[in-house]
């Protein structure tokens, strides 16, 4: 009975074989539908995971790879077994044009800017993935040999006898073509030696003994030819050819005893002047030695012989630590919380970018559409209203779209701080060269920057070369170095909180110019009432005075630097300069830049704030194009420290994390500041940008600047060329010499009055003599003093003694 269904089972299923497995399909898609639907949040999640770890190891070279399965599932159905002869050498050969592709493509970074961006996860990998980045080490002359390698295997296991047919005809060929090449060079080489007719060694004998000749053994090193083998031979006013060839004719029909005796000779006076020439050369040595070690005792240094006056510190003595790198996993997990935070509250947006800094990262995300639904009439083609069958007028679901507001959006600030669990996050909109809203989320394991890892970046490299007063300020919040000039800033405010990170920032900034920058090139003054920040660089060659300490020092330095920025203007005006950078390619004498450098304005303030404020800002107003600079730090940013006048000459600026949104505007004239992180944490305000950008300062160690200034102690140190700061009081003199001439003069009138009255009052000295009251009351003081008129009795006149 079994037997007789299965034979009719057997006989039934190729008739309608196509529909039974159309509907074994159907039911699989249905069953893995239903599990999709009851385990979708797990499956996006798994999904989500995957893609990115694929796309990260990968990238396009998933392209390589699904062909390569592809041909692999195609060899087994064809030769229904996995060991095949031709089956594995196509798989082997598609494996190395696979690996010649990845190769290739790990070449290309394009940024997050890029069409390709989804392939590399925003720039965060090659096109070749990790993998491709594991292979050829990101470099291009490494992709393109091995690119060129393994298609040339692919080919060779493909056509194995057509190859080795290749390889044999190109062996033969070159083999004939070097020998050809070989015999060439032979032959001609044979031809030059036959056509001189005369060996080297007789040649160098014959032209010693016509120097010899001309110029005796006791001459000058520097007259004496000293002939060495693969030199050429001078044909300049010491040798006359025709002589020469006079003689190397002569030789010639000498007998050949006669010119190996000659030879003998001739070897014997070599030997002989170069014993002379080597005992010259080591007197002159000593000398030399002895004269260094007499210049060095004495402290005056000597030019090495490249005539370099300086040499700059090397980058090593800076520590460089790796940056961690943010898990893509927890990337992908903080952009789904943002997703899912705010479709929650019906914004709906979606994550387009990802950009992982050392200290936050950025999510771009897309603002989504406000979708709104209403029932309206259906209508057919001719405008008419569709009916049913019972007569009712069919209503048809229309959707309405508009997109979510940017400001809906920032709304959400605070809830979406609560769904990530941190203390604060940044919204900015748009990211700079993009349409996108940016959200700055702190990272769990935020990353120190050292000064070497952005020192050591092409960056840098180019703005050394470019430019004159370089600066590694930090990393952005995408992980980009920034990197500064000076001279475009032309002066920087910075100002934050105490422990912000804003005194370490003042110690990279002048380890960079320092580093950069021998003391004939720039000159510092610094400027530390607090007298622990700064006192470091104490005993550096760039400085013009010790770290000033006391703020009653500071105003007279003040004004005998506007009286240098004078000085340095006439020298400009006399030489027809503009700026100092034109003056200094102009003229031999050299301008040093001078970077004034304070760190606590707010105690200076306090001391005499009219007189610095005034001063500052008549050097924040002029000095640019002298090579003056100024960078001044507060802690304390209120407006009676950053003044109006301050903030105007001070274009560009950096806020550290501040207590209040009032600080942050009275710095950077927007909010954002009292959301930093602190610790290096940074907005950026240069002086051509509408708006801060967020970056983390770079960090250098105590130990890393006792090693900068050391190296700067130890060196030998040329002569420095001294900058007069001292005032000049011959005008104040003149002008109290003036004062007291004319003072004189009013007194004389005064007494004059007194001898012609009885009574005197400072009204009367007022009206008679044409002053103010307190030059009035002055002169009757001065009356009193002389005794000429009585004391003061109220508001009655005085009474006058002496008549």
């Amino acid at each position: 009975m079994n037997s007789k269904l299965a034979y009719n089972f057997n006989k039934f299923l190729p008739k309608h074989q196509t529909g039974y497995v159309a509907g074994c399909v159907f039911a699989v898609i249905a069953i893995i539908s239903i599990l999709g639907l009851i385990f979708s949040s797990q499956i996006t999640d798994r999904s989500i995971l995957i893609r990115d770890e694929l796309l990260f190891q990968l990238s396009l070279g998933l392209i390589p790879a699904g062909i390569w399965i592809s041909a692999f599932i195609a060899t087994l159905y064809k030769f229904k077994t996995i060991i095949h002869r031709r089956g594995v050498v196509i798989l082997i050969s598609l494996l190395f044009v696979g690996i010649a592709i990845l190769s290739i493509l790990s070449a290309f970074h394009p940024g997050f800017d890029s069409s390709l961006r989804i392939f590399t996860l925003d720039g965060k990998v090659s096109l070749g993935g990790q993998i491709g980045s594991l292979i050829t080490n990101d470099s291009l002359i490494i992709s393109t040999v091995l690119a060129i390698t393994m298609l040339c295997c692919s080919i060779v296991i493909l056509f194995p006898k057509v190859s080795y047919y290749a390889v044999v005809k190109f062996t033969i060929t070159s083999r004939n073509t070097v020998l050809v090449f070989i015999t060439l060079c032979y032959s001609m080489s044979a031809s030059i030696l036959n056509f001189s007719k005369i060996n080297y060694d007789k040649f160098q004998s014959v032209l010693f003994l016509y120097k010899s000749q001309r110029d005796p053994l006791t001459s000058s090193i520097d007259q004496a030819p000293i002939f060495e083998p693969n030199k050429e031979i001078p044909d300049s006013d010491y040798i006359n050819i025709e002589e020469v060839s006079e003689l190397i004719a002569s030789t010639t029909h000498e007998t050949p005893e006669d010119s190996n005796d000659s030879l003998e000779n001739s070897f014997n006076l070599i030997q002989e002047h170069q014993s002379k020439v080597n005992k010259s050369w080591n007197e002159a040595n000593e000398h030399e030695s002895k004269l260094q070690q007499t210049l060095s005792v004495e402290g005056i240094p000597l030019l090495d012989k490249w005539g370099k006056l300086w040499a700059l510190p090397k980058k090593t003595i800076f520590i460089d630590a790796p940056a961690p790198v943010v898990p893509v996993s927890e990337m992908a997990e903080t952009s789904k919380k943002i997703q899912q935070t705010l479709n929650d509250y019906g914004v709906e947006v979606e994550v387009k970018m990802t950009r992982s800094g050392p200290t936050v990262t950025m999510y771009g995300i897309e603002p989504g559409w406000i979708r709104k639904y209403k029932q309206e009439s259906a209508t057919d083609n001719a405008g008419r209203t569709i009916l049913d069958n019972s007569g009712k007028i069919v209503k048809k679901k229309v959707e309405t779209k508009t997109r979510v507001k940017v400001d809906t959006i920032m709304q959400r600030e605070k809830d979406l701080a609560l769904a990530l669990q941190t203390s604060s996050i940044r919204i900015e909109s748009p990211v700079l060269g993009t349409s996108l809203v940016g959200i700055e989320v702190p990272n769990a394991n935020p990353s120190l920057v050292t000064i070497r890892s952005v020192m050591d970046n092409s960056l840098f490299d180019n703005l050394v070369k470019s430019g004159t007063l370089p600066i590694a300020l930090g990393k952005g919040t995408g992980g980009d170095d920034v990197v500064l000039d000076l001279i475009n800033m032309p002066h920087l405010l910075v100002a934050g909180a105490t422990g912000s990170g804003k005194s370490v920032c003042l110690n990279t900034i002048i380890s960079c110019l320092i580093t950069e920058n021998t003391p004939s090139e720039l000159r510092l003054l610094l400027i530390d009432p607090k007298r622990v920040e700064l006192t470091p660089f104490n005993g550096i060659p760039h400085l013009l005075t010790p770290v000033i300490v006391e703020t009653t020092e500071v105003v007279p330095l003040l004004k005998a630097l506007i009286n240098e920025m004078f000085k340095r203007y006439k020298h400009m005006e006399q030489s027809g300069a503009r700026n100092i950078s034109s003056y200094n390619s102009k003229t031999k004498e050299k301008m040093p830049y001078l970077v004034v450098v304070v760190d606590e304005l707010a105690d200076l303030m306090m001391s005499s704030s009219i007189e610095v404020e005034q001063s500052l800002c008549r050097l924040a107003q002029l000095g640019r194009a002298t090579g003056i600079h100024l960078i001044i730090a507060t802690q304390r940013p209120s407006v009676d420290v950053l003044t109006g006048l301050i903030k105007a000459n001070f274009p560009s600026r950096i806020a550290f994390g501040v207590t209040s949104q009032i600080d942050s505007r009275t710095i950077l004239d927007s909010a954002g500041a009292e959301k930093l992180l602190g610790r290096g944490d940074m907005l950026y305000q240069p002086i051509d940008a509408s708006r801060p950008s967020r970056i983390q300062g770079v960090f250098i160690s105590d130990s890393e600047i006792s090693k900068l200034v050391e190296y700067w102690k130890n060196i030998n140190w040329p002569p420095i060329p001294d900058i007069d700061l001292s005032l000049r009081e011959t005008s104040d003199k003149s002008n109290n010499t003036n004062t007291h001439e004319v003072g004189d003069e009013l007194l004389d009138e005064a007494i004059a009055l007194a001898h012609s009255e009885r009574k005197l009052s400072t009204s009367f000295l007022q009206r008679r003599l044409r002053v103010g009251y307190p030059r009035a009351a002055r002169l009757m003081d001065d009356l009193e003093e002389q005794g000429i008129v009585g004391p003061s009795d109220g508001s009655k006149s005085r009474d006058v003694i002496i008549r």
